[in-house]
């Protein structure tokens, strides 16, 4: 099987025999960007990088064409993380090549006591507050989050942020920026209606009870989403029936 001869180099092109029995060699000092493949290996967490270039089969195009694959490469860091070599080996020629790139990487990875607090009360304004603790190597960084508290929906960004509502009837609010409808209601503009009644067939095998639409769970978020089940015993004015399978609700 025919495969690209990948060939890696941190700032200089390299020459190897591919599998091909041609040679890969470099003749660009930059490469014509019609042959530059669109798959881009990257190094993580760089603050500043520069592009590099592995030098693939010259056989590219069937012409002779030399293809190259970009490389991100790390020049320089966040603080707190040093420039670490990343070691990339393929195997896809007659004979492996393998070279280095620059990744950013922790000296120290680990913190002790970093982890994030549990939510609580900040005022009156029904807002609950945390400290989220993040571990960057080895520095554990503290950012403070506020959210609604349950029972109430909104958008809180401080203790005197007075944006909480109370959680409209026939919906849940576990605290946060959304309520949901409870099963067997939609969301409807900034309250939970009902699923539609029947006005043509009634629950059961007699009586005047309605039938009525529900959801599949809660959070519905369209009057489209009730429905009426499959295999549920109504009747009309004709007789017994059941529908073969749920039918939803068509505006």
């Amino acid at each position: 099987m025919k495969r690209n001869c990948l060939i890696t180099s941190s700032i200089i092109f390299v020459t190897l025999t591919n599998a091909y029995g041609q040679t890969c060699t470099n003749t660009k000092t930059r490469p014509d960007s019609s042959y530059v493949l669109s798959t881009i290996i990257t190094g993580s967490n760089c603050k500043t990088s520069e592009t590099i270039y592995f030098i693939v089969n010259p056989n590219y195009d069937g012409s002779g064409s030399v293809a190259f694959r970009p490389v991100q490469s790390c020049t320089s860091c966040n603080t707190g993380q040093v420039l670490t070599d990343v070691t990339y080996t393929d195997d896809g020629c007659e004979y492996s090549s393998t070279n280095i790139y620059k990744t950013c990487g922790c000296p120290s990875a680990s913190c002790t006591n970093c982890s994030d607090s549990d939510w609580t009360p900040a005022n009156s304004y029904h807002i609950q507050m945390r400290q989220r603790k993040t571990c960057i190597c080895g520095t554990c960084n503290t950012i403070v989050e506020f959210r609604c508290a349950s029972g109430y929906y909104g958008i809180a960004s401080s203790m005197d942020d007075p944006r909480c509502n109370a959680c409209p009837d026939n919906a849940g609010c576990p605290g946060g920026p959304n309520f949901v409808c409870v099963q067997g209601y939609y969301l409807n503009n900034n309250s939970c209606s009902r699923c539609p009644i029947s006005s043509t067939f009634y629950a059961g095998t007699s009586g005047t009870d309605a039938a009525v639409g529900t959801t599949i769970g809660a959070g519905a978020s369209a009057i489209n989403e009730c429905y009426i089940p499959g295999n549920y015993t109504l009747h009309d004015n004709i007789g017994n029936f059941q529908f073969t399978s749920s039918c939803y609700y068509n505006p």
